[in-house]
């Protein structure tokens, strides 16, 4: 693989000849490969991945989105730290022979993500991200972006799609699982909510990032503050709403998604506040009211959107997820709807704090505003 790697590279507008070629970067989907060149003036470090055309049929118009995405960024972003496309020798954004279909980037220095979250501090970095990356964005024509994945977090039509697997899916599987199924369906009014208000233009049609978890976000080496989202392969139109609760989903849980002590899976509270301030510290500013009184319950929206897939898939026999044994996928289900329980209990909670942080921002910028007219008034 590495010698048609370096032969890719060659296509690539990159600098010097290839020395080195990493595939210890590989994830889920994309086939990643860390590039080293070399040429006259020193050394350069570049990403190529193959994408996954199965996962993404269409990589043309991803990576249209992926460009027209970096590129805004990049106009606003004083650093640049954001992904940067390169382009092929022919002006294109991809490169494709019999073995695949590939993409560059320019490596960040200094930079690195993390798997397992470290302390409060770094959730709360994780959330000034987020809201860095939507607040360059909020003023992009989201109307020019492809939708990747279509009605991804359209979550009545989640709903429908249990529905429809809990009647033609596995027998065996629907019997043992009614009581998950019921407990799903019985709170779909409340689950439509951040749909019904995208459809009914209470709240905007947003650039979403929609694969917001914690090892998509890069590091300064140095610091260890938030620098910018990677993996961007499913930005598209949405509600900012998916990109804060699904981040929470992950982040804030006390368990992994696939863990089995459903008893001892709990929402922690100090978790949600040191991702909401750091979250709210770059977008309240933006966001509607109507989006900032909904931020909590989104949280609650996407866990249990989130376990209706995994039951979903586990009814239809695992056809989407990957498992690693026969129940995964309603360990999984299991899992997210005791996550979901338990933020059900805490939503009041969770919507003072956001209520209290909002103002706390609001009162700052006033007194901001006050001080610099003050100063203008010298």
């Amino acid at each position: 693989m590495n010698s048609i790697i370096k032969r890719i590279a060659g296509h690539f507008l990159i600098k010097g000849d290839v020395v080195d070629v990493d595939s210890h970067f590989n994830g889920l989907v994309n086939k990643t490969f860390l590039v080293r060149t070399q040429d006259a003036n020193g050394y350069y470090d570049y990403i190529i991945q193959k994408i996954n055309t199965y996962v993404f049929p269409n990589p043309h118009r991803l990576m249209e989105n992926i460009v027209h995405v970096t590129r805004h960024i990049a106009s606003k972003e004083e650093h640049n730290q954001t992904l940067h496309v390169i382009m092929s020798s022919e002006g294109k954004t991809l490169v494709e022979d019999a073995s695949g279909c590939y993409r560059c980037y320019h490596y960040l220095e200094n930079a690195h993500n993390y798997q397992q979250l470290q302390d409060l501090r770094q959730f709360k970095e994780v959330g000034r991200a987020i809201g860095i990356f939507q607040n360059h964005l909020q003023d992009f024509p989201v109307k020019l972006l492809y939708e990747v994945i279509p009605d991804f977090h359209n979550t009545p039509k989640r709903i429908k799609a249990l529905k429809k697997a809990a009647k033609v899916g596995i027998k065996e599987r629907i019997k043992e699982t009614k009581n998950e199924i019921q407990n799903f369906l019985d709170k779909k009014s409340f689950l439509s909510r951040v749909q019904t208000a995208l459809d009914q233009k209470e709240i905007p049609l947003r650039v979403t990032h929609n694969d917001t978890k914690l090892n998509n976000v890069m590091f300064d080496q140095l610091t260890n503050r938030a620098l910018c989202l990677i993996d961007l392969d499913t930005v598209m139109p949405g509600s900012v709403l998916f990109d804060f609760g699904d981040a929470l989903r992950v982040g804030a849980s006390t368990k992994p998604e696939d863990d089995k002590e459903f008893k001892h899976i709990a929402f922690d509270i100090t978790r949600f506040i040191a991702f909401s301030a750091g979250y709210l510290l770059q977008a309240n500013e933006w966001l509607s009211d109507k989006e900032g009184d909904m931020l909590s319950e989104s949280v609650y929206i996407i866990t249990m959107e989130c376990g209706m897939r995994f039951l979903t898939d586990y009814l239809l026999g695992d056809k989407y997820f990957l498992t690693r044994y026969p129940k995964h996928n309603l360990v999984r289900a299991k899992n997210q709807l005791s996550l979901a329980n338990d933020i059900w209990q805490k939503l009041t909670v969770m919507q003072k704090i956001v209520k209290s942080l909002r103002t706390r921002f609001e009162e700052i910028v006033i007194t901001k505003l006050g001080r610099d007219k003050e100063n203008c008034n010298l």
